[in-house]
């Protein structure tokens, strides 16, 4: 018998834990000296088309030795090219340019690196769930990258 459940899924948290966990998250970040959620960063950047002010708690993760974080969603694609950003480090505001990181190839490989260091069961904090007994292959994890626009963004600090 088979199944149409792919090896690896982007996972949401319920829309009501986005819904009050992020702002919640966001005044938490903010408070200087905040050593809350050090594995999370306060983004914040300008919509490139409209210039709107986007502020968004993200995991922080390391890839490659640097600052970065792994995501799918839409805001992302403001970071294509590079740009400006702030970030918020430990409850301090941090200059930042962020850069898109969209091939298959590079993502596969930031994912497999972040994968490996928190092991099977801290995969759900890279936003992904396993549907096998055994860490994703190259080639499901490249199908994932595909089907759900999975990208990272690479920070370099600027102060």
């Amino acid at each position: 018998m088979t199944t149409d459940t792919p090896a690896v899924e982007r996972t949401y948290p319920p829309k009501i834990v986005t819904w009050l966990g992020n702002p919640l998250l966001t005044r938490l970040l903010r408070r200087p000296g905040s050593r809350t959620g050090r594995g999370l960063m306060l983004l914040r950047v300008r919509g490139r088309r409209t210039g709107t002010p986007i502020e968004t708690p993200v995991a922080r993760q390391e890839i490659g030795g640097e600052l970065s974080c792994l995501t799918s969603s839409g805001w992302r694609h403001n970071f294509q090219g590079g740009r400006e950003c702030e970030l918020v480090l430990d409850g301090r505001v941090r200059k930042a340019r962020g850069v898109l990181v969209a091939d298959a190839e590079s993502v596969v490989r930031a994912y497999r690196e972040v994968m490996d260091r928190v092991g099977p069961g801290g995969y759900r904090r890279t936003g992904l769930k396993v549907n096998v007994d055994r860490p994703p292959s190259d080639a499901e994890l490249t199908e994932a990258v595909r089907r759900y626009g999975l990208a990272y963004v690479r920070f370099t600090l600027l102060d």
